[in-house]
């Protein structure tokens, strides 16, 4: 199991991380019966999301932009 990705959503969910593993395992049990194993490729993905919704959190984390450090913000400025 993810430790560290179960803490974040343990962290974000407001949960303790003994609920967050609960759900990890309730997932990951669906998934069992739904896929052809975890090679598949919508293995883990299902995990992911059934385990965000378990735990009150949404289907898909919040998209960011990369940060590009080294890059300069190139907007032209009026």
């Amino acid at each position: 199991m993810p430790t560290p990705l179960l803490k974040k959503y343990a962290e974000e969910s407001g949960k303790t991380m003994d609920e967050a593993e609960i759900c990890w395992a309730k997932a990951k049990h669906e998934a069992d019966s739904k896929f052809h194993g975890e090679h598949d490729g919508h293995y883990w993905a299902y995990v992911n999301t059934s385990t965000r919704m378990c735990l009150g959190l949404p289907k898909h984390p919040p998209k960011t932009e990369p940060k590009h450090p080294d890059k300069k913000d190139h907007k032209k400025k009026h």
